[in-house]
């Protein structure tokens, strides 16, 4: 797996047919095919280099532009005729470290305004964002005998200036109380839902 716009690299060994490392060969020595993921022929539109590492290992490097599958071959007439082949899988991942610790940080660093899916993990980061900061309304409140509310409904938002506008709210919440039956000041059942 890889990144658009950034450098890939295939290691490889070359060694004569005793096995003995190949050494001196420059990056004219070679053959290679180099294959964007619309299957065509690009290595004389994109530059693959190859270097060598010493005692007879080599690297090629090239920088994909595209996203989708690449696929690389390398060889040399005489001494690597087998070759050396590699498929990338090139995307727009925006995680530089694959650890489980560099998961964990890639999703807390996330910038959750955009994620709307209903459930979502975003999603509930949103609206737990939109309670702690304050950016809640209650509207369309009813209230008993007592003057305690019964009902009502909770809409959380973004912003303090979504908030005061009353547009774009992340969610609603619909909030009801049942009141005790021989004392209307406090409250039985308190529940508060998101339909």
């Amino acid at each position: 797996m890889g990144k658009i716009n950034v450098i890939h690299s295939v290691n490889f060994n070359v060694a004569d047919n005793a096995g003995v490392p190949v050494t001196g060969l420059g990056d004219g020595n070679f053959t290679r095919q180099l294959f964007n993921p619309s299957d065509a022929e690009v290595s004389g539109s994109i530059t693959v280099t190859i270097i060598e590492l010493g005692g007879g290992a080599y690297r090629a490097k090239f920088t994909p532009n595209a996203l989708g599958s690449w696929y690389i071959n390398i060889f040399h007439p005489v001494h690597f005729t087998q070759g050396q082949s590699e498929d990338f899988d090139v995307t727009n991942n925006t995680i530089d470290d694959i650890s489980i610790a560099g998961i964990v940080n890639a999703i807390f660093n996330e910038i959750v305004d955009n994620h709307v899916i209903i459930g979502s993990f975003g999603d509930a980061i949103r609206v737990i964002r939109g309670l702690s900061q304050g950016n809640f309304r209650i509207t369309g409140t009813t209230h008993n005998s007592s003057g305690l509310m019964t009902a009502g409904t909770i809409k959380i938002y973004e912003n303090d200036s979504d908030t005061n506008n009353q547009v774009n709210a992340i969610t609603t919440l619909i909030v009801t109380a049942v009141a005790n039956g021989s004392d209307p000041r406090v409250f039985d059942d308190y529940k508060v839902v998101r339909p």
